[in-house]
């Protein structure tokens, strides 16, 4: 059961991260927003202009790094939602660990329940530090 949850969570964040990657470079995205459903863009920190990217006087390299980062942020992002879920799986599985005798059910619990605290407490740091950096890259 747990492996069907993660595949459909996988499948889930790569849905979302090909809708807000990809869609904002169309026409229909003239606005120039820095998010979509709550998920940066990709041009997040580049000069944008009535829907349009201006890339002018920038380095290849730079505006590789710029959406590399951005990239990278949806993704930290995604972790962050997956990290939560498995919090609210734990404390789940904490429930169903009532009674004598389910010592093992317990430390599962915990051992899910500190991973997924330590994942999001990585994956949002990461992020903060990732849209510091592309805020100062302006």
């Amino acid at each position: 059961m747990l492996r069907r949850l993660c595949k459909s969570i996988i499948v889930l964040a790569l849905v979302v991260t090909s809708v807000s990657v990809a869609l904002p470079a169309g026409e229909a995205h003239a606005s120039c927003d820095d998010a979509v459903m709550g998920f940066p863009t990709w041009y997040r920190g580049l000069d944008c202009n009535d829907g349009h990217v201006n890339l002018d006087g920038k380095k290849l390299g730079e505006v590789a790094m710029i959406i590399g980062l951005n990239v990278i942020d949806v993704g930290l992002r995604i972790v962050g939602i997956i990290a939560t879920v498995m919090i609210v799986y734990s404390g789940y599985l904490f429930m169903l660990s009532t009674g004598e005798g389910v010592a093992e059910k317990t430390k599962k619990a915990r051992t899910a329940l500190t991973s997924a605290i330590i994942g999001l407490v990585l994956a949002v740091s990461a992020a903060f530090v990732i849209s510091f950096i592309v805020s100062r890259m302006k």
